[in-house]
């Protein structure tokens, strides 16, 4: 910030320039504002402006340039306005900067004055805008479509209806989330404008849309299929929307499900969005075949889906239990087999699960040791305490949650027995872990976290007691004798080596000292 202040200084020195001398050339100053293009910040922009009216024409010309890399660095839509609306343009201005800079400066200089606070300079820099008819001009009519001033509204609707062309097509599709942007700000209605480019994309231009449309970005190519979607006219358009890649465009296609046909509905039944399957499934609901159809859904990946299989399939002669136990026997649609089990609290199979625990696929061992440990958490101990340093990271994470909910004082034990011996990546779980349990059963543990040989730990450590700290008022419940007395303990020992050792700038004893009382 100082250098930028330096810079600014150099710019307000004026120049001694001796009637019977040659001019000197400016370099400071031209030093000063290429410097201020790297590592300045688009609010410059607005003490720059009144340099534009120098009389070095170097000056001018850099000053320009200066500014076309500042305004460049502007990010979102909102800051347009908030950095560029106290410039200090007139309508003179306006016109020098025509005669004086190429036209890509000058644009850049009408966008700039397209922002400003005064009405009368915002309608002449659209105007001119609007003779320019370039491709990146587009945002700038649009934000002034919702202009508080209406004069201003009339001549941004002036220069967009000359910029609705085949020339602008792209152009346009890249700003319509601007227009529907636009329409939530509220202050007027767009709803006409919005059709008015709507229906140049989509009806008057629908084939060069089509053309490009899996190029669109996801956000624009959401409310283009949306608008191609209300009137479908090919077989062809029907496979565009069914192929893309986002789930929501996929969706689209259900509005004209009696036109789809047999391969097509049945690749929405398979399709990989939940949402789409689900949605897929209520099409079908007044068709001959729906229950047989369901049949296939009821162990499906997907809770929402599973559900609605057996909420229409409940008066059938269907026996859910049984149908999911066949499928872990038959090794088919296995996690949402045991999933669908515990939603039915089936807590008589847990011997038809324990299988999965040893199997080598890690995405049936976690669904299998999720279920488990609700249904019959005994059966999950053996396979905790052999698997809970294993450096399968989902399944551990699985396990660091069962024992930091469960509170098993065995398991908790064995942890502690084994932690000296762990390494760091262990450690560092295990802290957390006990950082989960809180309370005053973990405090001692992350204390002895925080004199461990290793730095990565004793700072996780530290962390998570300062976690502790801000979580100790929650606490309503005392210690027991002997947790107290391994607090105490605990504290004593480490407190001493901590202020024997200064591994910590402060020692983290310190904050912990009133909690032991």
């Amino acid at each position: 910030m100082q250098e930028i202040w330096r810079l600014l200084k150099i710019l307000e020195e004026k120049e001694r320039n001796w009637s019977f001398l040659p001019k000197k050339k400016p370099i400071n100053k031209i030093k000063a504002l290429s410097r201020l293009s790297v590592i300045g910040h688009p609010s410059l922009i607005i003490h720059l402006i009144s340099y534009l009216r120098e009389d070095s024409r170097e000056i001018r010309i850099v000053t320009v340039q200066t500014i076309k890399q500042l305004f460049e660095k502007i990010s979102g839509k909102k800051n347009y306005y908030n950095t560029l609306r106290y410039c200090p343009i007139t309508e003179k201005d306006i016109a020098f900067y025509k005669n004086e800079f190429d036209r890509d400066h000058f644009i850049v200089l009408m966008k700039i004055a397209s922002q400003n606070s005064n009405g009368y300079i915002r309608e002449q820099a659209l105007r001119d805008l609007g003779k320019l008819r370039e491709q990146n001009i587009l945002p700038f009519i649009l934000f002034r479509l919702a202009d508080w001033v209406p004069n201003i509204r009339v001549v941004a609707n002036e220069a967009l209806k000359g910029l609705v062309a085949s020339e602008f097509h792209q152009e346009l599709i890249n700003n319509i989330l601007l227009i529907k942007w636009l329409q939530i700000v509220g202050r007027v209605d767009l709803s006409e404008v919005y059709d008015f480019v709507i229906k140049f994309l989509v009806v008057d231009c629908r084939e060069k849309t089509l053309e490009v449309f899996s190029t669109i970005k996801d956000k624009e190519r959401r409310i283009i299929a949306t608008e191609l979607s209300k009137v479908i006219t090919s077989e062809e358009e029907i496979k565009l929307l069914l192929s893309d890649k986002h789930f929501l465009i996929r969706l689209l296609t259900l509005n004209h499900f009696e036109i789809l046909t047999e391969n097509q509905k049945q690749t929405l039944l398979e399709d990989r969005s939940s949402l789409v399957r689900h949605n897929t499934l209520y099409h079908f609901k007044n068709s001959n075949n729906f229950e047989s159809i369901l049949k296939n859904y009821l162990a499906d990946r997907s809770g929402n889906i599973r559900y609605l299989s057996r909420f229409y399939l409940k008066d059938t002669a269907i026996d859910f239990r049984e149908f999911y136990i066949q499928n872990l026997i038959n090794h088919h649609q296995e996690v949402g087999s045991m999933l669908g089990l515990l939603e039915i609290e089936a807590k008589d199979c847990v011997e038809y699960l324990t299988q999965y625990l040893s199997s080598d696929k890690i995405r049936l061992v976690k669904p299998c040791f999720y279920v488990l440990s609700i249904l019959n958490p005994n059966e999950v101990l053996a396979f905790v305490k052999a698997n809970i340093f294993t450096t399968q990271t989902g399944v551990k994470k699985l396990i660091i949650n069962f024992i930091a909910n469960s509170r098993d004082k065995e398991l908790i034990a064995f942890v502690r027995n084994a932690y000296q011996d762990l390494n760091e990546e262990n450690k560092l779980s295990i802290l957390g872990m006990f950082s989960l349990i809180g309370g005053y059963t973990s405090l001692p543990d992350l204390m002895i976290g925080t004199i461990d040989e290793k730095e990565v730990v004793r700072n996780h450590a530290k962390l998570c007691i300062n976690k502790w700290i801000q979580k100790a008022s929650t606490l309503f419940i005392e210690p027991t004798g002997a947790e107290r007395d391994r607090m105490v303990q605990t504290f004593n020992d480490v407190n001493e080596y901590h202020n024997e050792n200064f591994v910590f700038k402060e020692n983290p004893m310190d904050r912990v000292k009133f909690y032991i009382r």
